[in-house]
């Protein structure tokens, strides 16, 4: 079977996210499903660089550690 886990979907972006994560975030929800992913895939928007969110860089830190696949867009601008 097949799983993707969508962060953003998953985990509270606009609130305290402490209890979510617990006193370690390598046990948390997200770095526990990452744990078992074959592929990381990165979604930048085009108002806020992901890489100035700590959570982000955390999760591309994780990904990279597992030595998961890393797949980033290759259109670099935004528009019609």
């Amino acid at each position: 079977s097949h799983a993707l886990w969508c962060c953003f979907l998953a985990n509270p972006q606009n609130a305290d996210i402490s209890t979510v994560l617990g006193e370690d975030p390598l046990s948390s929800p997200f770095a526990r499903a990452l744990q078992h992913a074959r592929h990381f895939v990165v979604i930048p928007n085009h108002r806020v660089s992901i890489y100035t969110r700590l959570w982000c860089v955390f999760e591309a830190h994780l990904a990279l550690d597992l030595d998961l696949p890393v797949t980033l867009p290759t259109r670099t601008s935004y528009g019609s």
